[in-house]
Formats: C-alpha cells, structure tokens, sequence
C-alpha cells in the first residue's frame, strides 16, 4: 500500500516534466510605435505594406491603423491583429511597473509615519508638570440660586397611577381623550 503515494508522486513529476512551453508572441505599445516579438524570432510580414524595422528577437514600426500582422519564417503560421491608441507621450502600463509603483508608495507611507512616530514621542521631564489652573469664565450672570428650572411640581398634577391623567379634565397630557367608563368619552 505505501508503493501507491510514491507512484502518484512519479507520475506527477512526470507529468510536470513533460510539460511543453509553448512558444507565444508578444505585443507591446510605446509612445507611437509598436513593438512585435514573433515566436523563435521570425520576421513579420505586414499587409499594408510598412517595412517594421527588426533586429534577432522583434519587429518595431510605427502605428497607424489597426491592421493584421504575419509572423513568416515559422512552421507553425502566427497572426497578430492589433488594434489600439497611441499618442506621443503614451506607453503601455505592465503588471510589473505597476506593482513598483504600489511597492514605493507603501514604502514611502512607512518611511513616513515612521519619522511621524518618532519625531511625536512625548519627552520625559525630570520634574512633574504643574496642573494648569481652570481660568474663570466670564460669559454672563448665573442663574439666580432659586432657579426656575428647578421648582417644584404642582400639586394637583401630581398622581402616582401608571399613565395618570389630570383629574380635572378630559384630555391628559398627551392630548388625547380620556375614558371614563365602557364607550363613554
């Protein structure tokens, strides 16, 4: 029974060594020109008639419309439709600069709190600090010392049931008819 774990992990090794990369072209943008990489560096032809200038490993030329390329030279035929918007000052943002740009900014935001932190530590004194004294406020008068906020409650307002209502009328304070008996209001 062991024998199966070691077989399954031959088979994928195998399976993972056996694997053929493919061989794929590439199509990059910068600024106004275009850049094309055929696979095992074969030249491109192109239908509208632009002679792309090429070196061992790609083809770059000038964008202009969108148009079909051929990579000849090859066994197997690769074709490239390419369509896109180019200006002077443009390129093509890959993942790679992109993560660059993320990585310096949170590396920069570390930098800097870091410096916030140590330049905002409080400094111990050797002697305690006096309190500071409450400085009077000079507003207006205080309210005289029977103030009218606080009377006391009248006398015949008062009663002690749950939901009371005054005794001397027919609405309460809610401003809602009070029930004196079955259906009379």
């Amino acid at each position: 029974m062991p024998h199966i774990g070691v077989q399954a992990a031959v088979v994928v090794l195998l399976t993972l060594a056996t694997a053929v990369k493919t061989e794929t072209g590439e199509v990059t943008f910068w600024n106004k020109d275009v850049t094309i990489k055929c696979p095992n560096g074969a030249k491109v032809d192109a239908k509208d008639g632009t002679n792309p200038i090429c070196d061992d490993k790609s083809c770059k030329f000038e964008y202009t419309r969108e148009d079909y390329y051929k990579c000849k030279d090859t066994t197997t035929p690769y074709s490239f439709y390419i369509k896109g918007r180019v200006c002077e000052n443009c390129f093509e943002l890959t993942v790679n600069f992109f993560l660059v740009i993320i990585m310096a900014d949170l590396f920069g935001s570390v930098v800097v709190m870091a410096l916030i932190y140590k330049c905002s530590k409080k400094k111990s004194s050797v002697k305690p600090s006096k309190p500071t004294k409450a400085t009077p406020k000079t507003g207006g008068r205080a309210p005289p010392v029977p103030s009218p906020d606080y009377e006391s409650l009248n006398v015949h307002t008062l009663s002690s049931d749950t939901y009371s209502t005054m005794n001397t009328g027919m609405v309460n304070r809610m401003g809602k008819r009070r029930v004196l008996g079955p259906n009379i209001y």
